[in-house]
Order: C-alpha cells, then structure tokens, then sequence
C-alpha cells in the first residue's frame, strides 16, 4: 500500500454510495485510515448559513458513527479504523502525528489546504493530498447527503423526479398495490373533523415534520377549517370522483403564497405535475408558505410524488376513503419501500 497511515473527514450523514466508494478508496490507499467525524457542534457551524439544509436535521453524530462503523465492519475495514470526533477542519491532522497524507474530493481540497497551511506555520512536514472524483448521480450531478436531504436523489444517485412510473398511466394492478394505507392510518367516520383533527396534532407534535403537504380536498378542507400551519395543498375540487368544488376559497383556503395549475388524466402521474410538486416543495420548503396545486383531472396519485419529493422529516397527509386520513412520515425507509413497490410491482409487502 501507498501509505501507512491516510486521514480522512467528513459528516457521513445518511450514509451513500459516494461516501463508500471514498471511504473504501482510503483504505486501497493505506494500511490504517483515520475518520474525521464532525461533532455535533461542527455540523451546527456548518450548515447554519443553509437556510434550506439548515431546516433538515441532520442526525446525531451517535447515530452518524453508528451508520460508518456498520458499514466499515460489514466491509471488514474496521479492524484498520480510528474514528476521531473533530471540532473543525483540521481536527488530528494539524499536529504531529502518523498521518502521511489526506484523501479528498473537489469538495474538501479546500480543507486539505488549510491543513498543509497551518502545518507549514508550526514547521510540520505537509501532507500529501491525494484526490479522487466525486460520485456522480443519475442526472449527473454529485451525490451528496444534501441532495438526499431534501428529496432530489436517494443514496444511490437515483434521480426521484425521474422514474419510468411518471409520465403515463399507472398499471392496474400497481393501483391495487397502492390501495392499503401507505403510513399510519388516522380512523374516524369523515364527518367528525375535529376528532381527527385532534389525532392529526398528536402525530404533528410527535413528528414534528420539517414540513407538510395535504392531497386531496377533504384532507385540505380540514387542514384549513382547523387552522393547521402546512406548506402544500393539491385538490382536484373532486370528492370520490364527484365534483363539489369550484374555487379555492370553497375549501376555506386563506392567504397562499402561490397557486398552480396543472392537467393530470385519472390513473396518472404526469410528468407536469411531478416538475409542479417538485418546484412548490422547494419554493415551500426555502420560505414556509402554503402553496396550492390545483390538479385539471384527479389528484388521487399525487401523494406518491409528494412523499418521494418531500424532504426528510416531512409529512403527507392523504384521504382513505371511507377510512380517513393517511399520515406519511418521509424516511429512507419509507422512500424505498415506495421506490422497490413502484419499480417493481410484482413485489413488495402486499405480496
């Protein structure tokens, strides 16, 4: 191997595919690696100037740490390991120690320099700065847990504003897939609003989401009528196929940000309305203002796109017919559940 001893750094929140290729090229380059990891109060400093990435927790460095060594023992790295918990950027690598040289990306050559310059003022022999590529994701733009974040890509690069589902009609036995409840199911006959209502605030205060989207106007007519805060409302001015609606203000809406339009035929998600979902959950997301789509067609599958789009720690809200009301928190987890079953729809939990 190149070195004895090569150092490394990072957050490493939601593990992906391009920290494990970056952290697995480490260990190709030297017989022992040294992982930075950020503190908690590092990552504060880091992401506070983020408006957008700053509402988005980034998990714990207990839970981060836990997710790296999983990966390093499952990868049988760990015996080759010393995790390090850094303060800032320079973290073991500015003192006088083993460490020969530092790996980083287009991201971190920056810090690399830092590094060799404080190393230079204390008369420190300068680290060799060894660089690779950035991991790219499907639309060719970098992985990175950001990016996971807020909803754009999953762990693996794939875009999820793109998938081969959008932009025709949903196969029937996929709808049949997608019948039972998604999230956890809210039970109560629909005309006693206020006791959903009250069920609906236990699972807000309990999550408390990073924000919120409601589908369907009898979800979004409660949301208003009990003046709960959310971001996004989609209504097709339909209930069970039966047009009841003309306008927003019939869904006691009050002030919104911004209100769109977009076709969508029964049975499908267009593409349209996914770029609509998408915007609108960012534009929402920078300023925490409710925005409207009002879908021309049925908005019955536009909370697939919504929890996909959504950023981690969201939630979405969606009508059960006859059953009530489906709260979706957006995990990992959840996302690629939804992901395996919209990709394949001959597997799943419903099998």
């Amino acid at each position: 191997m190149k070195y004895s001893c090569l150092a490394i750094a990072g957050t490493f929140d939601r593990l992906h595919v391009g920290h494990q290729i970056f952290i697995s090229q480490a260990f190709n380059l030297a017989q022992k690696v040294i992982i930075g990891l950020t503190s908690d109060k590092y990552v504060r400093e880091k992401f506070l100037p983020d408006r957008q990435a700053g509402k988005i927790q980034i998990k714990n460095y207990i839970d981060r740490q836990r997710e790296l060594t999983r990966f390093l023992k499952g990868e049988n790295f760990h015996p080759r390991v010393e995790i390090v918990k850094i303060d800032d950027v320079y973290g073991p690598a500015d003192k006088e120690n083993e460490i020969e040289a530092l790996l980083v990306t287009a991201d971190s050559w920056p810090g690399g320099k830092k590094v060799n310059q404080k190393r230079r003022k204390s008369g420190l022999l300068q680290l060799k700065l060894e660089t690779m590529d950035l991991v790219m994701a499907e639309d060719g733009i970098a992985i990175s847990s950001s990016r996971i974040r807020i909803g754009e890509i999953n762990r693996y690069g794939k875009v999820l504003a793109d998938l081969h589902i959008f932009g025709r009609k949903m196969p029937q036995n996929l709808r049949l897939k997608l019948k039972p409840p998604i999230g956890i199911l809210i039970k109560n006959p629909e005309d006693k609003i206020l006791k959903i209502g009250r069920k609906l605030r236990e699972q807000i205060d309990k999550i408390k989401p990073v924000m919120i989207t409601a589908v369907g106007d009898e979800v979004v007519y409660m949301m208003n009528k009990l003046g709960f805060k959310y971001q996004l409302a989609i209504v097709d001015f339909h209930v069970k196929r039966i047009k009841k609606h003309q306008k927003l203000a019939d869904l006691a809406f009050g002030k919104i940000s911004a209100h769109s339009k977009v076709p969508n035929p029964a049975g499908h998600i267009t593409d349209e309305l996914v770029k609509v979902i998408k915007r609108n959950l960012k534009e929402s997301l920078m300023d925490g203002k409710l925005r409207a789509i009002e879908v021309a067609g049925e908005e019955d599958l536009a909370s697939l796109p919504a929890i996909l789009l959504s950023p981690l720690g969201s939630l979405v809200l969606y009508g059960q017919p006859e059953k009530g009301v489906v709260a979706v928190k957006t995990t990992l987890t959840k996302k690629e559940e939804l992901l395996r079953l919209l990709e394949n729809p001959d597997s799943g939990k419903n099998d």
